[in-house]
């Protein structure tokens, strides 16, 4: 397994598509300018992006990873590599039993009330609909809000993604 990661290109659209399908993620608002993709031997095997919402605010969305391709450190590599791009702060949301996995990262659950106004809402409707979901999988699914903000001062060697170049992050 040999996997890079690099800026997603036009083609890769339906391959993003198909990944968030996959992953049972949230397909709206999907750019495939924004996102960042793993690819093995030419095959999309993971991908996510950072969303910038009406409100400036910024979200970490879409992180997936196809099934054979789990458990190998790939999602951690995508979200170390979208988040080094940042330069404030960006929110996210999880289940419950994620939470510890994006720790790892720096990032630290927020209330509700430390949310921009239109994550707050967001969140609002994803609790609701992990409480349908809790239905379907027979068990509680609680989602949780996240948030991540860059270090004080950004680490030396740090260069933005280069659309033309590969294996960046």
């Amino acid at each position: 397994m040999s996997v890079v990661l690099r800026p997603a290109r036009e083609e890769d659209q339906a391959s993003i598509r198909s990944l968030v399908r996959a992953s049972f993620l949230n397909p709206s608002g999907l750019a495939w300018q924004r996102f960042v993709v793993a690819e093995d031997q030419g095959r999309i095997v993971g991908g996510g992006q950072v969303k910038t919402l009406k409100d400036g605010s910024r979200e970490l969305a879409s992180i997936g990873v196809l099934g054979d391709w789990r458990g190998k450190g790939i999602a951690g590599q995508i979200i170390r590599c979208l988040l080094e791009q940042e330069s404030g702060p960006v929110y996210g949301f999880c289940l419950e039993d994620m939470e510890s996995f994006y720790t790892r990262f720096g990032c630290r659950r927020v209330a509700r009330l430390e949310l921009p106004r239109l994550l707050a809402t967001r969140l609002a409707l994803a609790r609701v609909a992990a409480l349908f979901a809790s239905i379907l999988a027979r068990r509680r699914l609680r989602v949780v809000a996240m948030t991540w903000e860059p270090p004080a001062k950004p680490p030396t060697g740090v260069t933005r993604l280069d659309p033309q170049a590969s294996d960046q992050c």
